[in-house]
């Protein structure tokens, strides 16, 4: 596995993605998208302030976000 230093990976350019979220009592289903539609991959997040964390970790680490709902 190669490590990308912080400093050189924000130099490479990003894809932009999408994220939609299906909502729910105990966990949410997030899953991003690419801007020719397709689905870059889908994850389960629990509703607790560590879920949203995590999904905002994940969201992130995939591109640049250009919309999400």
């Amino acid at each position: 596995m190669t490590i990308i230093p912080d400093t050189e990976r924000r130099s490479q350019p990003r894809q932009p993605i999408f994220a939609g979220v299906d909502t729910h009592k105990e966990i949410h289903v997030a899953a991003l998208i690419d801007p020719a539609g397709t689905i870059l991959g889908t994850r389960s997040f629990s509703t607790t302030r560590a879920g949203y964390r995590a999904l905002l970790a994940w969201v992130r680490g995939h591109g640049d976000l250009i919309r999400i709902g």
